[in-house]
């Protein structure tokens, strides 16, 4: 039988990675696959796997790790817990004004220049929104808006 092929491969496998990504209980079945597959398939190892979900490859060997530690094989090891942190004390509607102006270039926004630096994005939102954010913070909010745009 003739192999299937799926058109627009990349793009369809770019959705599937960030729907895995996507909350709590798909990265835990997104683990549960791996550990499957390294189970089920004689060839795969943690880096082909890891190549597979685009995640480092010592992630998947924590994994097994966790796995192996349990006295029962128990895959309940693969949850999550809860992370320490504080949450965001910004608004929806700040987050909104973030993102916006994170979708379009500095160019769009009367600024010189090709994109967005934390001291760009903090002046900028100081200016037009009144909405005082440290440098830092601003650098933090273009990171998560680049790997959020990437998947």
């Amino acid at each position: 039988m003739k192999r299937l092929e799926i058109k627009n491969a990349n793009k369809v496998r770019q959705q599937i990675l960030k729907h895995l990504n996507s909350d709590e209980q798909a990265k835990y079945f997104l683990r549960l696959n791996a550990i499957l597959m390294l189970i089920e398939q004689e060839k795969p190892n943690c880096s082909g796997i890891a190549d597979l979900y685009g995640i480092a490859p010592p992630t998947v060997a924590r994994w097994v790790n966790r796995i192996n530690a349990s006295p029962d094989g128990d895959i309940s090891v693969l949850m999550d817990i809860a992370k320490p942190g504080r949450n965001t004390r910004m608004e929806e509607k700040q987050l909104a004004v973030i993102s916006r102006t994170l979708a379009k270039s500095p160019e769009k926004a009367g600024i010189k220049a090709d994109k967005w630096t934390g001291s760009l994005l903090s002046d900028y939102l100081k200016q037009k929104y009144k909405i005082e954010l440290k440098i830092r913070m601003c650098q933090r909010w273009i990171r998560r808006f680049e790997e959020d745009k990437m998947l």
